[in-house]
């Protein structure tokens, strides 16, 4: 069955921008069956980047991440800001978060979290040839910018280091989208 949902009523109950919205939405069903308590929850959509330097290492992050309350190694990123483009915010936050610039850049798509619920959407990139520029890093940040050769990001992956589906995601569409980034040198 391909008929859309109807919304019949809608309520913001938690409104924190740019974080979090979360609105409860009363939907009838293509069936005539009424959801009275479907809840979505807004999140502002995201970019994660996974850039190769110059020298074939991919740049990474190592930081605490609460939702894990773990120590965890991503690729950087973060939200995308109002006005700003997907491409944009990627290059903003790999330079922020890691000093790496320039290079060649491609959209790998955009991917929604929870085809459900919303909570917003990874864009994904690729950058090859990035090389470091001095920067100022964020102190509030509290991470540490860590150069990881491809294969060691591949076999993470497999030996499942990576925890938060974002960054385990990140590398598994790299993978398969534009391999050539974790490609051995």
């Amino acid at each position: 069955m391909n008929t859309p949902w109807i919304v019949e009523a809608e309520r913001v109950v938690l409104d924190c921008p740019p974080w979090l919205t979360v609105r409860q939405v009363e939907y009838l069903l293509p069936t005539g069956r009424r959801l009275h308590d479907f809840w979505h929850v807004d999140f502002p959509d995201f970019v994660m980047v996974l850039a190769r330097t110059t020298t074939g290492s991919i740049v990474m992050v190592d930081a605490w991440r609460p939702g894990l309350k773990a120590q965890s190694l991503w690729a950087p990123g973060g939200i995308v800001d109002p006005g700003e483009s997907p491409l944009e915010a990627a290059k903003r936050e790999l330079a922020e978060e890691t000093g790496f610039i320039d290079g060649v850049w491609k959209s790998l798509g955009r991917y929604s979290i929870d085809a459900n619920r919303g909570c917003g959407a990874m864009h994904l990139f690729t950058a090859r040839d990035v090389v470091f520029a001095p920067f100022d890093p964020d102190p509030h940040e509290c991470l540490s910018v860590v150069t990881i050769p491809p294969k060691k990001i591949r076999e993470g992956l497999l030996k499942g280091e990576y925890q938060g589906l974002p960054g385990a995601a990140t590398i598994a569409l790299v993978m398969a989208l534009d391999p050539e980034v974790l490609a051995d040198s």
